[in-house]
């Protein structure tokens, strides 16, 4: 019984941080610092795997970083959580606009790089 009051007391505690923690990721992708804002959003995660506002701020950074999977995972679980909520579907939209740009500058890249050395 003590056990289970401890367990609940410590989840209580966590989830006040979960404001401070996607705050802080606010302001890191503000500041560019994509890698940390991923960080605290993955601690929010831990402490509510159904918290939409970190699956949204992860997913907008790792599109920052241009790790299109990465952010369209984040991304549809999102949208899963929220369908409706249509920053979330613009943001996605933009994701997979972006990797299929990215993919056509690649393969652009690559075809030029093999007709050089076909030469």
């Amino acid at each position: 019984r003590q056990y289970q009051r401890r367990v609940r007391d410590k989840t209580k505690s966590q989830r006040h941080k979960i404001p401070a923690l996607l705050n802080m990721a606010q302001v890191y992708s503000k500041q560019k610092n994509y890698v940390d804002a991923i960080g605290n959003c993955e601690k929010v995660i831990d402490i509510d795997k159904y918290n939409i506002k970190a699956y949204y701020r992860r997913g907008q950074a790792w599109l920052a970083l241009s790790e299109f999977d990465k952010a369209q995972a984040d991304l549809e679980k999102a949208k899963e959580l929220d369908p409706e909520n249509k920053e979330i579907l613009n943001t996605l939209a933009l994701s997979k606009k972006k990797q299929k740009e990215q993919e056509l500058k690649d393969k652009k890249l690559y075809s030029s790089m093999f007709s050089a050395i076909g030469k």
